[in-house]
């Protein structure tokens, strides 16, 4: 083997050994909250750790209220409420920044400037924003309600929407609204019946991160949400008690927040690596 050949296989392999590094950094938080919510409660933050113990499911019936005692006998509630939050505010992006995104890309609104803005908008610390969003939903009276965060995250994810939806749009040629119109299509139909179809795995993905961002965001709800309308991250800092925090509890309830995530990204992935690369030739 040549020099040359023995110092690109050795680049290639600290590259890949780089490479696992990082992702076994990654994955372990997620092990070692996998492991604690099994593990028995006198061993969650045993020093030094246990890893020869007998699994129990007595931490997820605690998150779950077993008896209807504790926080999580309110979990079924909190999963509506998160639920009914995440998919209201996914199908409100999708539908307007839809249209503004198409109307960006085919009308060539601001140019390059208008999805800038957008672009910037998103880029606003939450922390910024949650006091103002705070003021207007108590100053409207919808603070202990579900439509206070659905507002709130809708005005928050739109400016993402608005500019993926718009690099997406890039990518289809006017001739094709054109053709369709010749056809005897309204310009509406066009866009219903050609263009959307078209779209819809860069749309789908979309929807995958705005559904992901609303199920798993904490500040605003748990700033401007009331008590009945928690979401499901507000229970889980609930096992943070004034006398200790409940390790086990809080680690079962988190593997249970991100079961939906986990489940949607399996099954949809295909849509989150097609939709990503729809919009890299323009945009």
């Amino acid at each position: 083997m040549s020099k040359r050949k023995r110092l690109r296989l050795f680049g290639e392999i600290l590259l890949y050994a780089v490479v696992i590094l990082f992702l076994l950094l990654a994955i372990f938080p997620l092990f070692w909250m996998a492991v604690s919510s099994i593990k028995p409660p006198g061993l969650v933050f045993a020093t030094p750790p246990v890893w020869s113990f007998t699994p129990t499911l007595e931490n997820y019936a605690a998150a779950l209220g077993s008896g209807g005692r504790g926080w999580g006998a309110d979990m079924p509630r909190y999963f509506l409420n998160s639920t009914i939050v995440s998919v209201c505010v996914t199908i409100s992006n999708l539908v307007i920044g839809s249209m503004a995104g198409y109307g960006m890309a085919r009308y060539r609104l601001g140019r390059d400037a208008l999805p800038l803005i957008f672009l910037f908008g998103r880029m606003l610390p939450a922390m910024v924003l949650v006091l103002p969003f705070f003021l207007i939903v108590k100053n409207l009276g919808i603070g202990e309600t579900p439509l206070s965060l659905i507002l709130s995250y809708t005005a928050i994810n739109l400016p993402f929407c608005v500019w993926m939806s718009w690099s997406f749009f890039l990518d289809f040629p006017n001739e094709i609204e054109e053709a369709a119109q010749v056809d005897g299509c309204s310009k509406l139909q066009a866009v219903v019946r050609i263009i959307i179809p078209l779209a819809s795995s860069g749309l789908i993905s979309i929807g995958i991160l705005v559904f992901v961002a609303c199920w798993n965001e904490f500040l605003f709800a748990s700033t401007i949400a009331g008590l009945s309308t928690r979401t499901l991250p507000v229970a889980a800092s609930l096992f943070i008690t004034d006398e200790a925090i409940l390790w086990g509890p809080m680690t079962a309830t988190c593997m249970l927040i991100m079961l939906v995530p986990a489940l949607i990204t399996i099954f949809l992935q295909k849509y989150i690596v097609s939709g990503i690369s729809m919009g890299a030739l323009k945009g």
